[in-house]
């Protein structure tokens, strides 16, 4: 091949490359070469506003991604511009709120956390943001990682019926309760209380369905972790309902207040 025609192609590819960038930027995306590899990067649980999710140099939220598989990323190309790669170029150590042996890295030294291979948003442009939470892009989805090393797609809330009528039960399907001595999206359970009624956690937005979703929010607690409320009241579950539809805590006096099962209006049923 002459010199004209081959640098007549690496043109045209660099016109094919500008052209990815071009368009990213119509869409509002910022992108950059990413991060550079990391001696043996840190990965710790961090509290924003999606709950405990875990995060990489500098405090920046990682994602997963839907479409890769164990250990593997299929985000390449103009994908990995958007979502750069958690790259490290040691063994990746567990921070605050993360376990070690869910740490890993591919072939490529992308770090894992519980196989899932991690990336940064270059929408996030500084520590803490979640800006890349829930988007569909490059024919999957992107979710935050909770310190369990399970997306943080937002626990889900919904109506079953029991001998009290319709109440709001958690994913699981058991009863949730109303403290009365909590204030309005602030909860008083903590230690014993906690562990005898245990808080309705969520890493990311909770979902209510066949409710109002206007009365869905969450607390902060003093561990950082993000409870799931409803028209204000923090939710917890009983230790005492051993089944879905049990509601054997309703009425009863602990923990400084009385608790009880909530209707769809998010009253005491």
């Amino acid at each position: 091949m002459t010199i004209g025609p081959l640098l007549d192609i690496r043109a045209r590819r660099r016109l094919a490359g500008a052209s990815i960038f071009v368009a990213l930027a119509g869409a509002g995306i910022v992108v950059s070469a990413g991060p550079a590899a990391a001696a043996g990067v840190t990965v710790s649980a961090r509290s924003t506003a999606l709950g405990l999710v875990l995060t990489g140099s500098g405090g920046r939220t990682v994602y997963l991604f839907t479409r890769d598989t164990l250990r593997h990323s299929n985000c390449s190309s103009a994908c990995a511009k958007v979502w750069p790669r958690v790259l490290t170029s040691g063994t990746p150590r567990a921070g605050s709120g993360v376990s070690q042996s869910k740490l890993g890295q591919t072939a490529t030294h992308q770090v894992t956390y519980n196989g899932h291979p991690l990336y940064y948003f270059a929408g996030d442009r500084a520590a803490g943001q979640t800006n890349g939470q829930g988007r569909t892009a490059f024919s999957g989805r992107w979710w935050v990682v909770s310190p369990q090393g399970t997306a943080g797609t937002g626990t889900s809330i919904h109506l079953a019926r029991t001998s009290l009528g319709n109440v709001i039960v958690g994913p699981t399907g058991r009863a949730l309760y109303l403290l009365t001595a909590d204030g309005r999206n602030s909860s008083t359970c903590y230690v014993a209380c906690a562990a005898n009624w245990p808080p309705l956690i969520t890493t990311g937005r909770p979902v209510a369905s066949g409710l109002s979703s206007t009365g869905l929010g969450t607390a902060l607690r003093t561990n950082g972790t993000r409870q799931v409320t409803y028209n204000g009241h923090p939710l917890y579950s009983f230790s005492g309902d051993t089944a879905a539809g049990q509601t054997n805590g309703e009425g009863l006096f602990a923990f400084g207040g009385y608790w009880y099962a909530l209707n769809a209006s998010g009253s005491q049923a």
